[in-house]
């Protein structure tokens, strides 16, 4: 499962560039949870360009067995949060969403379905 991860723009990508990605598997760590050990895996994604740097992004992954037994339902406290001054509505369809699966490289059979 994609846990989480974080994005660094460091410069703009153009049509055309020769872009290099390199990816290193940073931390790997094993913890037991309520439903079995699950891995953690934090791996670092680096393109570049013939410019330098362009984009950083860091991916926290979390693989669990096959057969691992579901959590109960976490619940969650009602949280106030401040209104935003800008929103921006986007919206999302089946080809947007395939589109930001091969964006970041994530081919799981969910984001097809």
């Amino acid at each position: 499962m994609w846990a989480g991860g974080e994005l660094a723009f460091d410069a703009p990508l153009q049509v055309r560039d020769a872009v290099t990605r390199t990816s290193q598997i940073k931390d790997v760590t094993i913890k037991e949870g309520r439903s079995g050990p699950m891995c953690f895996v934090t791996v670092r994604h680096s393109w570049a360009t013939e410019r330098g740097p362009a984009l950083e992004e860091r991916q926290d992954i979390v693989y669990r067995a096959a057969n691992a037994a579901r959590p109960a339902a976490a619940v969650r406290a009602e949280v106030s949060l401040p209104q935003a001054s800008r929103q921006r509505v986007w919206p999302c369809d089946p080809l947007l969403l395939f589109r930001y699966s091969a964006l970041t490289f994530n081919g799981h059979r969910i984001h097809n379905d």
